[in-house]
C-alpha cells in the first residue's frame, strides 16, 4: 500500500521514472496485464489492470515522466547513426563511379532542357569542339551549328520530344576555332515518373572523315561516268542473276532513243522472254564466284 517508486528499463522502450499508485490487495503477478506505453514528446501513458475471480479488480493509472536518456539506449543510437553514415558512403561512391562513367565515356555526350538549352556534356564532347564547359552550359544548342542547319534545328527539335528518340541525325557545327564538322545523333527523351518531358539524352561522333570519304568515292564515280559517257560506242552494266540494267552510257540510250536503266537487258535489247544463248555471265565468274578476268 501506498506510493512505490518504480524505474522501466525495457530494452525496446525510452527508459522512464514512474509514480505508481497500487492497489490495497495482492494479486499474483500472473493475473496482471501491462499495456504497452505510447511514446510522446514529454510524457508516457501507461495503465494495468489486476483480475481475480469472481470480481475483477480496478483499474489502476499510471503517468509516467520520460527520464534523461541511459547509457543502453545511447548504443542502439550509435549503431543507427553508423548505417546511415555507411549508406551515405555508399551512396556517394555510386555517384562518384557514375560520374567517372560519363566523364571518361569515349563518345560525346550531351543534354538538353526542353527549350534545346545545354544542361550537361561530358568532356569528350568537349575535346571535340574545344570549348570550355562554362561556355557550353546554359547555352542554346542552334548557337554551335552552322547557319544553314540552324532552322532544321528549330524545326525538328519538336519532333525529337515527341517521338522520344532519333537514330543517326546529322549536323555540321561549328568548333570553337571556326573549322565546321558533321556529327551523327542517337539520343532518347528523359521522362519523369509521370510521363512529362525532363531531358534529352544524347551520343555524338564526329563523321566528318567518313563523309569526306563518301565525297571522294562520289566524286571518282562522277568521273568514271564522264568517260563512259564520252565513248563513241554501246556500253551497259547489268546485274548477273536477274539481268536488270544499272547503267547505259549517252550514246547506248540516244541509240535506242530512251532510258534503259532498270529495264531486263534481254527483254530491252531482243524483245526475248529469255537470256541470251549466248551470255558470258556463266564465263565472268569462276566457280568460287569471283570474277575471272575479262572475257
Amino acid at each position: 500500500p501506498g506510493s512505490t517508486r518504480v524505474v522501466w528499463t525495457a530494452s525496446d522502450f525510452w527508459p522512464v521514472r514512474s509514480t505508481v499508485r497500487t492497489a490495497t490487495r495482492a494479486v499474483p503477478p500472473s493475473r496482471c496485464s501491462w499495456a504497452k506505453p505510447s511514446k510522446s514528446r514529454r510524457k508516457t501513458r501507461c495503465s494495468w489492470a489486476c483480475a481475480r475471480a469472481p470480481g475483477r479488480w480496478e483499474a489502476q493509472g499510471i503517468r509516467a515522466s520520460r527520464a534523461r536518456a541511459t547509457t543502453p539506449a545511447q548504443p542502439h543510437q550509435r549503431r543507427r547513426g553508423g548505417r546511415e553514415i555507411r549508406t551515405e558512403a555508399r551512396t556517394s561512391q555510386e555517384i562518384e563511379r557514375l560520374r567517372q562513367y560519363f566523364e571518361q565515356a569515349p563518345l560525346g555526350y550531351q543534354s538538353l532542357d526542353e527549350n534545346g538549352n545545354f544542361l550537361a556534356v561530358n568532356q569528350a564532347w568537349l575535346d571535340i569542339f574545344g570549348y570550355s564547359r562554362d561556355e557550353v552550359i546554359g547555352s542554346n544548342f542552334s548557337v554551335f551549328l552552322v547557319d544553314e542547319w540552324k532552322q532544321h534545328f528549330l524545326e525538328n527539335f519538336p519532333r525529337f520530344k515527341a517521338l522520344g528518340e532519333i537514330l543517326g541525325v546529322e549536323f555540321e557545327m561549328v568548333r570553337k576555332d571556326g573549322s565546321t564538322i558533321m556529327v551523327a545523333f542517337n539520343g532518347r527523351i528523359g521522362r519523369t515518373a509521370e510521363g512529362l518531358f525532363q531531358q534529352t539524352h544524347c551520343l555524338l561522333r564526329d563523321i566528318s572523315s567518313e563523309r569526306q570519304a563518301q565525297e571522294i568515292v562520289q566524286k571518282s564515280h562522277e568521273s568514271i561516268l564522264a568517260i563512259l559517257d564520252g565513248i563513241p560506242m554501246d556500253i551497259y552494266v547489268a546485274d548477273m542473276q536477274t539481268y536488270e540494267i544499272l547503267f547505259a552510257n549517252r550514246h547506248m540510250e540516244d541509240s535506242f532513243g530512251h532510258s534503259l536503266v532498270g529495264l531486263i537487258c534481254y527483254k530491252a535489247y531482243r524483245q526475248s522472254e529469255h537470256p541470251c544463248p549466248h551470255c558470258t555471265n556463266d564465263r565472268l565468274m569462276d566457280e568460287n564466284g569471283k570474277p575471272a578476268g575479262v572475257f
